[in-house]
């Protein structure tokens, strides 16, 4: 008994021979009808991804990798092979752009103008919202005996948290501060209270200079900018992404900003991974 399938090549289309009980197509039947396919994909490839004048395939051949505060695109070694590669919605791009250096340039308009905002709260408002974070954060984190808990040094504006994580260390937590060791890897955290020798880091963050190393049960990173799903806007270095999609037991991730820092959405991609709680004065969201 035989069945029949149809097999279109671009010169011609007939019908083929399958033996059932072989359920054997011949070889030179297969070549004569997928080889000008292939040949046609490859074409595109190559005429898509290396072509010097196609800008947008240019825009295609970027990397992810960032370096702090600098997002210039890096370029693949080879063109995409992969349907997500080449199809921005495939990837999770937001339809208003066409490639994720897009995304990246929109993300540092938004950044500079949200950090100004926050700077130019004035300082008195800046005091209240802190302490209603602080308040916040009394309700969701309470059982803090022996943990590890990783808070940051204030900058640029951020809520200076100093004050309230004393009161976690009066209370039994184990406070960390993160650390940048270099470019493209993930954060490293180490222990510090009040009074501990401190050190430069990066961006002149002081950091703890004789800390132990530890793993945290809770992060809680600051926010440039958040949207309704709890994904945060940083500073572009992805850092706190790598570390979270690094350390084999994910803590609780609680982002913390003010409500100013709000907007629609970081237009997000496949490395970004959303705050589990976001803190501001006025509301807790949880994801």
């Amino acid at each position: 008994m035989a069945a029949f399938v149809t097999l279109r090549s671009p010169a011609t289309a007939r019908n083929i021979s399958i033996d059932e009980r072989s359920k054997k197509i011949s070889i030179q039947e297969l070549n004569y009808h997928i080889v000008p396919y292939i040949k046609i994909i490859a074409a595109a490839q190559a005429g898509f991804h290396l072509n010097p004048s196609n800008e947008r395939g240019k825009e295609r051949m970027t990397g992810s990798d960032r370096s702090e505060m600098n997002e210039a695109p890096h370029e693949y070694a080879s063109p995409a092979c992969m349907l997500h590669e080449v199809d921005p919605a495939y990837s999770g791009i937001s339809p208003r752009f066409a490639t994720k250096a897009d995304v990246f340039a929109w993300r540092k308009i938004q950044r500079q103008r949200l950090i100004d905002e926050r700077k130019s709260l004035p300082v008195a408002d800046r005091e209240d919202y802190t302490r209603a974070i602080a308040s916040h954060l009394d309700r969701i984190v309470t059982d803090v005996a022996g943990k590890h808990i990783s808070l940051f040094w204030p900058f640029l504006g951020e809520p200076d948290l100093r004050g309230w994580m004393a009161c976690l260390t009066a209370r039994g937590a184990i406070c960390l501060l993160p650390v940048v060791v270099a470019k493209a890897e993930p954060l490293r955290f180490r222990s510090w209270k009040m009074g501990e020798r401190l050190e430069r880091g990066v961006w002149n963050i002081p950091v703890p200079a004789d800390g132990t190393e530890a793993v945290p049960d809770i992060v809680i990173a600051p926010l440039v900018g958040f949207d309704a799903g709890c994904f945060r806007l940083g500073y572009g270095g992805g850092f706190f992404d790598r570390t979270l999609a690094f350390l084999n037991r994910k803590p609780l991730a609680i982002g913390v900003g003010f409500e100013s820092q709000k907007i629609d959405t970081i237009h997000p991609l496949a490395h970004d991974i959303p705050m589990d709680v976001v803190v501001t004065q006025t509301a807790v969201r949880y994801r």
